[in-house]
């Protein structure tokens, strides 16, 4: 693929386009909820406002779970040439725990 100008612009504006949503993923995660900037204060009601960060919860337990298994390789046909060169191939790899 030849990096021009134009491929350039193309990827400029894919990511002016998607960064209020990526802001908006970061202020949720950061515990910036958008009840904390837009809420009306009301006399008849209690104006009260608690906020549980799930969404960091979530994200924070999705990549404990996905980044801490090491990932195993079985051969379907039982073929131990191939295992062993993914094997050789993969051992420079560091698992982080």
């Amino acid at each position: 693929m030849e990096i021009t100008e134009n491929l350039i612009q193309e990827c400029l504006n894919e990511l002016n386009k998607n960064s209020l949503t990526k802001q908006q993923y970061k202020d949720y995660y950061e515990g910036k909820h958008s009840i904390l900037k837009n809420y009306q204060m009301q006399d008849s009601r209690s104006n009260m406002k608690l906020v549980f960060n799930y969404p960091r919860k979530f994200v924070d337990n999705e990549t404990g779970y996905l980044l801490g298994k090491p990932v195993n390789y079985v051969s379907k046909t039982d073929d131990t040439e191939i295992i062993d060169k993914i094997d050789r191939n993969m051992s420079h790899l560091v698992v982080l725990t």
